[in-house]
């Protein structure tokens, strides 16, 4: 009589042992999903990073460009006296056209 005593509970232990191992797969399914999904978003913020960082140097370019095309407050001082001689010239002009 010990002998079916002795297989109830290995029988008991075997579901346990199953029932442990299917949780065990289950939960090793879940993080495989987990760091696969992690690796594609990985994937997916350097690409980012990479095109804005093209972006980034493409806007620098720009942007030097633009600097280069500045007038500097020399060259604007010596317009801006020319545009104020014509200007005063003009008003002279009216004054003695309206003469």
């Amino acid at each position: 009589m010990a002998a079916p005593s002795d297989t109830g509970v290995s029988s008991m232990e075997r579901h346990f042992q199953s029932l442990a191992l299917a949780l065990i797969t289950a939960a090793a399914l879940f993080m495989a999903s987990f760091v696969v999904g992690a690796r594609e978003e990985a994937a997916a913020q350097k690409e980012w990073r990479v095109s804005m960082s093209q972006q980034m140097g493409a806007l620098q370019t720009q942007l030097a460009a633009l600097q280069a095309s500045y007038v500097t407050r020399e060259e604007w001082r010596d317009h801006e006296v020319r545009i104020r001689a014509v200007e005063q010239y003009e008003r002279e002009s009216e004054k003695r056209r309206g003469k």
